[in-house]
Formats: structure tokens, C-alpha cells, sequence
């Protein structure tokens, strides 16, 4: 009950050029995001200046929120983000707090099957889905059993038991998480994680 997810096409590269625009404790979205963003936008007064950069203020609204925006252009094509408010947030009625927790809870149950055990522990524990909104350094380690081979004598999954069993006994002793252990016409490989 679970889905393995492999994004990829125009999306890795727009990623990239946003990378490049980042500095650190900056966020930066593409210019095909940003398009999107501003035109489901409300209102989109624009404060243009001689000294200061061209930033777009946007309020976008939703049925249990106002979002307040700022964008600021930059020469790539991208936007920088500058800030980000939700104003019903300052002042919560009962009623949007109830449907942000019910909303949370959903859409908890549909990321479980996206994502990493650790990562859905973690959701299930916190208070929403906003505690695991950081950036984190996460170490992957890639093994491959170049003694495993489909079409020779080391074909029989048994005997990959015991060496699976002690990697995940050396995961489990160094705190990773075993990601993924697969075997095809390719060979046996396993990958685990640190810092998740």
C-alpha cells in the first residue's frame, strides 16, 4: 500500500535554476510556478520603485485561508520569495481551526503512502504537517552485491538472507533507515538512509 515516486522531466531542471538562485535561507520559485501562483491570485498590486526592487503583492485565498505574497523578479526568469503571510492565521475562528485539523488529517493519510516510514512517524507524532517544514542534510548510502548474479550459480534469493539480515542489523545500530532493497535482472541493490 505504498507508491515509489520518480519525478522527473522540465520540473528537475526548473529545480536546478532555482538551486542556482537560492542562497542560503532563501526560497526561490520558478517562473512556470510563479506564473501559476500569480494567476490564481486576486489582486496584484505591483510597488515599483527607483531604489528598490519590483516585488508583486498577491492575495490568494482559499476556503479556510488568505495568503499575502510578496515576489520579487529577478533577472533569470525566476521569483524570489520575500515573505509570506496568512492573515486569517493571526486570528483563527473555531471553525477554520476545525477544518485545518481535519484538512491536516487527510491530507496526513495520503502522504503516508508517498513518503519514507521515519518521515510518516514523524507527521503521525507532530503537531501538522508545518513541523517538518525544514531543510535537512540526509546521507544515502548505495550498496551493491556484485556476488548476487540472476543467471549464475548465486541466483537463489535465500542465499541473500543472511547479508540482508546484517545490513539491517548495521542500519538499525547506526540509527538509518532501510529505503529500498531490491533485486532484479540487474543485480541486488540495497540503499539506506541517515538523518531522516
Amino acid at each position: 500500500n505504498r507508491w515509489e515516486c520518480l519525478i522527473s522531466g522540465p520540473c528537475i531542471h526548473q529545480l536546478s535554476d532555482c538551486l542556482d538562485d537560492a542562497p542560503s535561507k532563501e526560497a526561490v520559485m520558478s517562473n512556470e510556478c510563479g506564473d501559476i501562483v500569480l494567476q490564481c491570485a486576486q489582486s496584484m498590486p505591483n510597488q515599483d520603485t527607483n531604489d528598490a526592487p519590483s516585488y508583486t503583492t498577491t492575495v490568494f485565498t482559499s476556503e479556510s485561508s488568505a495568503y499575502e505574497f510578496s515576489l520579487e523578479a529577478l533577472s533569470s526568469g525566476n521569483y524570489r520569495i520575500v515573505s509570506i503571510t496568512n492573515s486569517l492565521a493571526k486570528n483563527p475562528s473555531a471553525a477554520i481551526i476545525a477544518m485545518n485539523n481535519t484538512y491536516n488529517a487527510v491530507a496526513s493519510k495520503l502522504i503516508h503512502q508517498f513518503v519514507p516510514v521515519p518521515i510518516a512517524e514523524e507527521l503521525e507524532s507532530a503537531a501538522g504537517l508545518a513541523y517538518l517544514a525544514e531543510i535537512r542534510e540526509v546521507t544515502t548510502m548505495f550498496m551493491k552485491w556484485d556476488s548476487y548474479d540472476a543467471n549464475g550459480k548465486h541466483r537463489d534469493l535465500l542465499d541473500l538472507q543472511p547479508c540482508f539480515l546484517q545490513a539491517q542489523r548495521i542500519l538499525q545500530t547506526t540509527g538509518a533507515y532501510l529505503r529500498q532493497f531490491l533485486v532484479d535482472d540487474k543485480g541486488c541493490v540495497l540503499i539506506g538512509c541517515w538523518g531522516m
